[in-house]
């Protein structure tokens, strides 16, 4: 009777499990023609929280002395491990690759290439002037300084 009860737990934590994956594949988005997802980071990010919440459970099992449950918690995390990658991670990332891959990369248009140039040519030229400026205040203040305290310790004398 007990080994028919835990035969029975574990085909339940099986049928959670592919529910779960059908859920995810729904909600991310899978087609099941081009096996490709319309949000493939969601599905990855699911992986990663479930593995992640396994832990946790079974942390949490073992803090409350509920060893009779772990073992189901364990085939679950180790469900996730093996076949997650094969059911939702390889087409994820397939999905992204092929994404990055196609994706278009517009260059700049010769006008605004013109616009840009003459801006920094503007700027350039007053940030130097400004920076001349700037340099030649600054030594004119050094030397004033200097000029004081040379006087002030002479004068002490």
């Amino acid at each position: 009777m007990k080994a028919w009860k835990q035969h029975r737990r574990k085909t339940a934590f099986l049928q959670n499990f592919h529910t779960c994956l059908s859920a995810v594949k729904q909600q991310a988005g899978f087609d099941n023609q081009t096996a490709t997802y319309r949000t493939p980071s969601l599905a990855l990010k699911v992986g990663r929280a479930l593995k992640k919440t396994t832990k946790l459970l079974k942390r949490q099992l073992i803090q409350e002395r509920s060893y009779y449950s772990i073992p189901d918690v364990d085939d679950f995390h180790d469900l996730c491990e093996s076949e997650w990658g094969d059911e939702i991670s390889r087409h994820g990332l397939d999905t992204l690759r092929q994404q990055k891959r196609n994706k278009v990369n517009l260059l700049p248009v010769e006008s605004d290439m013109k616009k840009l140039v003459s801006y920094i040519r503007e700027n350039s030229t007053n940030v130097a002037n400004s920076s001349a400026v700037q340099l030649q205040e600054n030594v004119q203040m050094m030397c004033r300084s200097c000029t004081e305290n040379w006087l002030m310790s002479h004068w002490q004398i």
